[in-house]
């Protein structure tokens, strides 16, 4: 999977740079341009493109916007679980402004709960290759004496660990998840029913403990908090997929690394989003 710089509308303050299935974004600015993005596309990352499009008089934005801010808030959560719900929040924004054939099929909100969702952070589904997607995000700051490039490489690793895991368990919960996912996503269509196909057969594969990592297609995606004065490489996270290619743990594999100097902007600017409507 691959994309042509040229072919994406340019965002202010978000710089591209990509090869060979790796792509580097740098949040350089939080522009007006990336706000209005924020705010055309809140409710349907966080509540599902098919509540986002049919129940638009009770999902609004400010409903929305609450509701993130409770979850954010809620007993008063780590910093670094934050971080990770900022990241991940970031990461459903960017995907889908890069790769507008990329359709996520899993809300951001955990719908049972206000907890940390569990399962898979993003599933997404290729309409032009008619494949799915399984993205896994690992968000944080850089520690003290440490690179961007180390510390992305780091999470990177994470979050492959993670999903060799769990796409290798006998875990049904994460495709009972995905299918619930996708019922809240997407709208009864042939192309609905034929994603819900392929869940429920690794839905299947999993209660037999048959599943195996090697069968998907996986986008490791990696946020780091720092300085762009220490910018993320490209060039590291071409090596690094050589690494991961040669353990053929996957099927394909893309790594997606954002860098922006602070969460806290965007935190910033929800709340004073909510505090005005």
């Amino acid at each position: 999977m691959s994309f042509r710089i040229s072919e994406v509308v340019p965002i202010e303050g978000v710089v591209l740079e990509e090869k060979d299935s790796c792509l580097i974004c740098l949040v350089t600015d939080f522009s007006d341009d990336l706000r209005k993005y924020i705010r055309a596309n809140l409710i349907k990352i966080c509540e599902g493109q098919y509540i986002s499009e049919h129940d638009q008089l009770i999902y609004t934005y400010a409903r929305t916007l609450r509701e993130f801010l409770i979850r954010y808030d809620t007993k008063v959560k780590a910093p670094e679980t934050q971080k990770g719900m900022i990241g991940e929040l970031l990461a459903h924004l960017l995907i889908g402004y890069i790769y507008n054939h990329l359709s996520p099929v899993s809300p951001y909100f955990n719908q049972e709960e206000r907890s940390i969702k569990k399962g898979f952070d993003i599933n997404l589904y290729d309409f032009n290759t008619d494949e799915l997607w399984i993205a896994e995000i690992k968000s944080g700051a850089v520690n003290k004496g440490q690179t961007s490039d180390e510390k992305k490489l780091g999470l990177i690793g994470e979050a492959k660990r993670d999903l060799k895991g769990r796409l290798n368990s006998s875990n049904a919960m994460l495709w009972r998840n995905a299918l619930t996912g996708v019922r809240i996503s997407l709208n009864e269509s042939e192309k609905t029913e034929f994603i819900k196909s392929i869940l429920s057969k690794n839905l299947a594969k999993a209660e037999k403990s048959e599943a195996m990592g090697v069968n998907h297609n996986v986008i490791l995606i990696s946020n780091i908090f720092n300085s762009l004065d220490d910018r993320i490489s490209l060039e590291s996270s071409m090596n690094l997929m050589k690494k991961i290619r040669g353990e053929k743990i996957f099927n394909k594999v893309m790594i997606f690394s954002i860098q922006k100097k602070a969460y806290l902007t965007i935190v910033d600017f929800l709340r004073q989003e909510s505090s005005i409507i």
